[in-house]
Formats: structure tokens, C-alpha cells, sequence
């Protein structure tokens, strides 16, 4: 699948996906969400996965989504539940294998 903003790689069983939006610091908007969320679609269910890295390059992770985009990042209240879900499942594979 062609992303405009993700870079996906693949070695062995891990996944490594990278925001790719430098002149914009990969700040948030509708697109990269969307790329987001198809990602996660299509590689959730993976068997060949065992780990997916999510980064935003070497300078930085991905600053705050701009003022001007406040009210296209999320187009529908779908697209925010997506979001959430989205960090939510991000936010529980960072928390496994912790003591």
C-alpha cells in the first residue's frame, strides 16, 4: 500500500512505520490520520507482525497539530474515535512486556 505521509518497512517481524511530514514537524491533519488508521486496518491481523515501531523520524517525534487545522484533522466524530482508538491500542502494545 502508497502512503503520502508513512514510510513502512518491514525486517523479519517487525514493522517499522514512520511519519513522514518534515516541513510540517508531522503534525496531525485528516490525511496522515486516515493513513494511520488504514495501516492499522491492514496490518493488525498480520500473523508475519510481531512488533510494529511507530517514529517520527530523527529530529522529532510529531509536534501538536497546527491552530489552522484544528478543525479538519477530524472531519467526523468517526474519525476522532478512530484516533482514539488508534493511540489507544498504540498506548497498550508500549505498556506490554513491562514489569
Amino acid at each position: 500500500m502508497d502512503y503520502q505521509h508513512l514510510i513502512v518497512t518491514q525486517d523479519e517481524g517487525v514493522v517499522t512505520v514512520q511519519l513522514n511530514r518534515p516541513e510540517k514537524h508531522n503534525s496531525l491533519n485528516a490525511l496522515l490520520m486516515t493513513e494511520l488508521t488504514e495501516f492499522a486496518r491492514a496490518y493488525r491481523s498480520r500473523a508475519d507482525v510481531r512488533a510494529i515501531v511507530l517514529t517520527g523520524g530523527t529530529t522529532l517525534f510529531s509536534a501538536r497539530r497546527p491552530n489552522n487545522n484544528r478543525k479538519r484533522c477530524f472531519k467526523t466524530p468517526q474519525h476522532a474515535r478512530n484516533a482514539r482508538a488508534v493511540i489507544s491500542r498504540a498506548g497498550h502494545v508500549s505498556r506490554m512486556g513491562r514489569n
